[in-house]
Order: structure tokens, then sequence, then C-alpha cells
């Protein structure tokens, strides 16, 4: 894409903030679909013709201030303007983005990225950024898998190398809005610390980041993070991590999606659990890390896509579900497409016999 195209759409994207409301540089770069380019944003709005409609005032820096500039009078115009429009100063200077920030119905019409299927309603997105096993066999990435659905992005798991897979293919962590986590251990949640040190860091974040999981997450969380970056769990941040600890079968609706945790038999020092997750009217199941167990069909009962754990081929082991365990209760699961993941050595080894789809990483799905 050009500079020029890169300048028009963050125009077009501009032009649409409203009266009487703000955003930030970089919440517009997102939404142009450049993560971590807010800069670009305002050279953009720089170049703008004299007499454009525009409304270039609209845009302010993430602490919600006006960005200095060479020429003070600029400042006091954009003020002014947007006094105008109602939107009010404290005696610091700062706009209240909590209050007057921009919150697009649509996000995802806005944040198509040039895949003319992202976005698009009724339509669901899921990608492999990690569908390997803890030991990576196969040389894949740990778990995690990036859903797009209507105007919410969200990882389901976050391995400790889901930032690699995010960062080869240009996803920034400024542009997801929830983390899903199946239990607590490392392959399924160790990448969050370095999310969200990249997301500090890096992509400059300034909108809330959510993680939802079991019982324990947030304490494990800043645990892991004082182990890998002593300090790192109380540094204040441009932007909130809230935690949403999940109580089994009882479903809790955030940023447009509805997420039931069901729990599953998979020991890591906290509840384990399998997702039934509601998005722009798909269902996307996910079993997370377990052994057989009955509640793998509650699961998987009807959904569009169920994403089911398969460790070993035929070895039965506490903890995980073999393929031959699988295909033995195959026909009580009521799906309407299995992916298998999470594959150990032992079954990447006799993969030429395994009948349903088996995850790669990369797989990208449109439900």
């Amino acid at each position: 894409m050009q500079e020029s195209s890169h300048y028009a759409r963050i125009r077009e994207i501009v032009s649409r903030i409203p009266r009487g409301k703000v955003a930030t540089y970089g919440q517009i770069a997102v939404l142009a679909g450049m993560p971590g380019h807010a800069r670009q944003v305002g050279y953009a709005l720089h170049g703008l013709p004299d007499g454009s409609a525009v409304p270039w005032q609209r845009v302010i820096n993430r602490n919600g201030r006006i960005s200095l500039r060479a020429y003070p009078s600029a400042e006091y115009l954009q003020r002014a303007l947007l006094e105008e429009e109602g939107v009010l100063f404290d005696d610091a200077g700062k706009v209240d983005l909590a209050k007057y920030r921009w919150q697009p119905d649509d996000r995802s019409a806005l944040e198509t990225g040039g895949d003319s299927s992202a976005g698009l309603p009724g339509v669901v997105r899921v990608r492999f950024l990690g569908s390997g096993d803890n030991f990576a066999s196969g040389g894949r990435f740990q778990a995690c898998i990036h859903v797009e659905a209507g105007a919410t992005r969200f990882l389901v798991d976050c391995g400790a190398s889901s930032l690699i897979p995010m960062k080869q293919t240009r996803l920034g962590t400024a542009a997801i809005d929830l983390i899903v986590i199946s239990h607590l251990h490392g392959d399924h949640f160790g990448g969050i610390p370095f999310f969200i040190l990249d997301a500090q860091l890096i992509s400059r974040r300034d909108t809330p980041l959510l993680i939802a999981g079991p019982p324990g997450v947030e304490r494990r969380v800043r645990e892991a993070m004082e182990v890998l970056y002593p300090g790192s769990a109380g540094v204040e941040r441009k932007f909130v991590v809230e935690y949403a600890e999940l109580n089994e079968g009882e479903a809790i609706s955030r940023a447009g999606i509805t997420i039931l945790p069901v729990r599953v038999v998979h020991g890591s020092g906290a509840p384990a659990y399998a997702y039934r997750i509601g998005c722009a009217g798909k269902v996307l199941a996910y079993s997370g890390d377990t052994e057989w167990t009955d509640a793998l069909r509650t699961v998987a009962d009807g959904a569009d896509l169920f994403i089911c754990e398969c460790y070993f081929f035929e070895k039965q082991m506490k903890n995980h579900v073999s393929y031959r365990t699988l295909m033995a209760h195959r026909a009580e699961l009521a799906c309407k497409r299995l992916i298998l993941t999470h594959p150990g050595q032992d079954l990447l080894n006799r993969i030429a016999e395994v009948e349903p789809e088996v995850a790669r990483d990369g797989l990208e799905i449109i439900l």
C-alpha cells in the first residue's frame, strides 16, 4: 500500500468521528490496519489541504491532551473547535477519554486490512497462530488462536511463543480486545507477560485489555510477570489490564461475545476450562487441554467449529485425549466441523492415519 492510500484511509476513518467525540492517534492507526504507527496518523492530518472537511481536531494523544505543535496557535484552535462541539477539558488541559472517546458501532467495517471476509456481519475468521504442544513438537508454536468476529478481535490462549507468530503476521498487540485463557499452564498463558510489555512499549496501546480465564488467572499472570521481569506487574501503563475470573457454567458477555466455561479434566493448579464462545451469530467451541470427559459433548453440541486437543495417537495418558479415544466418541460430538490441535510428536508421526482435519500454524478458517 502506498503512502497516499495509507493517508486516504486514515482521513476516511477520521471523517467518521462524530461531533462531540475524540479518538487517539493510536486508536486511528489500529482502525486503519496500521497498529503501532500513530505518528503516521499525525502526518496524514498535518498534510490536509486548507478548507478540508476532515475533522482533524477530533484526534488527540493517548493521554487525552492536544499534542504540541510548532505553532501554538494550532493548539489553541484545536481546543476551541472541540469545546465548541461540547468536549470539555479539565484544569490540566486533558479530555476525559472514558467519556468522550469514540467507540465505532462496527469497528470491523473499518479494520478489514484488505481482507474482504474480515469484519463482515455473520462472518467469523479463525486463525491458528500456534497449534502445537508444550514441547513445540513438529516445530509448531504453542497454543494461540486469533479470532475476528464482527467488531471484536480476541485470542483464545496465549502460549509462551505467541508473540512470534503475531509479529510474523503483523498482528499488533494493540489490535486485540481480549484474551481468553483455558487453563494455567505456560504453553497456554505464558505469552501474556510478553504481550503486555509489547502493548506498553512497542504498540503503545491506550485502550483497556481484558484477560478472561479460570479463578486465579490474575494472580498467576502477575506472578509470571514478576518472575520474568521483576517489578513489571506493578508498573502504571497507559492502558488498564482488566481480569475476569470465570466460574464454571456461568456465561459472561464482553466485547460483543459470550463466553461459557465448561469444566474439563486437566491438572494445572486451577480449574481447567473448555469454552463455548458465541460470536457474530456463530458458536466456536474449544476443548483446551483435557482427557476424555462427557463435558466435551456439551461443549461441541451444535458448534459451528469444535477445536479439540489430541495429543497421542493411541497411548492413554492422564490429562490428555488420544486420537483412538476421541474417534471412539466421535459420533457423540454433534459439531458441524471438527479440527484437532495440540498434537504431540507421537500423533504427528502417524498423521497420515488421522481422519479429521488437524490444525497447523497459519491455518485460517472462515465460518
